[in-house]
């Protein structure tokens, strides 16, 4: 009876949504379809999806069954198509990684097809390390994207158990895109250099006023970069600058 009251007290809306189950690698869209995408991918390393799946599925059932879950269902999980750098799947690091940008890449190339030319890509993400932030930074380089702004956003609660032992991140980015229209490449100098520093600055003492500290801070500031990170750089030789 609950079940059957909670399914009956949905919202009513006076528009239609459309919900598709699919991969994120081959969107059911024509190209330039979208003026706004807007998606929370996993955030490197943070979460194994696949094995919270299996965990969550058996509770699910007992409330879902026999209304949008056929009575008797199981759902199998191919964890080889799961978008996370896990070093249990591939037994080393480098290679988790170099398997995130890689799908990553794959998943921004077609959001990148889908989305108008004007149109705006917002990818919500964080991670505490720089090799979670390099993967996400080539992987927006490499789908021919750039970073026009980085909105830091407090998503969680500072005194939450996690985080009264640990430096837990309580915050996420929230990464502006925009289509890379042209070839150009952005010199990298001193004087984009002493820019980048300066602008840092600026930012890292306005979180500060804010009540910005610890890792989130760090973070924060490391999403604003990607505005000058995300370009394709070059030196004055001409060679490609890695993030």
């Amino acid at each position: 009876r609950q079940r059957q009251m909670c399914i009956r007290d949905r919202p009513t809306l006076d528009h239609f949504i459309e919900v598709r189950e699919g991969t994120a690698l081959n969107l059911p869209y024509q190209n330039e379809f979208f003026d706004l995408i807007v998606i929370d991918p996993p955030y490197y390393d943070s979460l194994f999806y696949s094995a919270l799946s299996d965990l969550f599925f058996p509770w699910e059932k007992l409330i879902l069954e026999g209304t949008v879950l056929p009575i008797g269902s199981f759902i199998p999980l191919d964890e080889t198509k799961e978008v996370i750098a896990s070093k249990y799947h591939e037994n080393k690091n480098t290679i988790a990684s170099d398997k995130y940008e890689e799908m990553m890449t794959k998943a921004l190339k077609e959001a990148y097809r889908v989305l108008k030319p004007n149109g705006i890509l917002t990818v919500i993400y964080g991670h505490k390390t720089i090799e979670g932030w390099k993967a996400i930074a080539n992987a927006i380089r490499k789908s021919n994207f750039k970073v026009i702004k980085a909105w830091p956003l407090y998503m969680e609660r500072k005194a939450r158990p996690r985080a009264m032992k640990s430096d837990a991140l309580a915050s996420v980015i929230a990464l502006v895109l925009r289509k890379q229209l042209t070839n150009g490449c952005l010199h990298f100098d001193k004087d984009l250099l002493n820019k980048i520093r300066y602008e840092m600055k600026q930012h890292f003492d306005l979180l500060l006023k804010d009540g910005w500290l610890g890792t989130d801070i760090l973070m924060a500031c490391i999403g604003q970069s990607l505005v000058y990170y995300t370009p394709i750089l070059v030196d004055k030789s001409g060679v490609y600058i890695d993030f």
